[in-house]
């Protein structure tokens, strides 16, 4: 039990920090908004890394890993709250269109990530 524990945590703790660093990357080289583009980039790629751990044929430990990895990665409950201040800030349109592009690129990201293992 303790063993488990000690893997989520460093395995959720590794990809918070990855999705700070890369999200830091690319909203300073690119002059992102972090609650736009930042969060959908991270979630899309974090969708098809998913897709392609559970459409592979991974050990049981390796694919217990990678999913809080990317539980850890992931920001979908940033992303509902982001989401929610685009309406509270008065860009209906931006928030729409942001939950459009994270939701759907999301799901298409974890299809394209189990069909490229197949």
């Amino acid at each position: 039990m303790m063993f488990t524990l000690l893997l989520i945590s460093i395995a959720g703790g590794t990809g918070a920090f990855l999705r700070y660093t890369i999200g830091e990357i690319l909203a300073k080289r690119f002059n992102w908004p972090r609650y736009f583009t930042v969060i959908t980039f991270v979630n899309i790629i974090g969708s098809t890394c998913l897709g392609i751990a559970v459409g592979s044929s991974l050990n049981e430990m390796l694919e217990f890993f990678i999913i809080y990895f990317l539980g850890g990665f992931t920001t979908f409950s940033t992303f509902s709250v982001e989401a929610l201040q685009c309406f509270k800030d008065g860009h209906a349109w931006r928030g729409l269109l942001y939950i459009a592009l994270t939701v759907t690129g999301s799901v298409v990201g974890f299809w394209l990530g189990i069909h490229l293992i197949l």
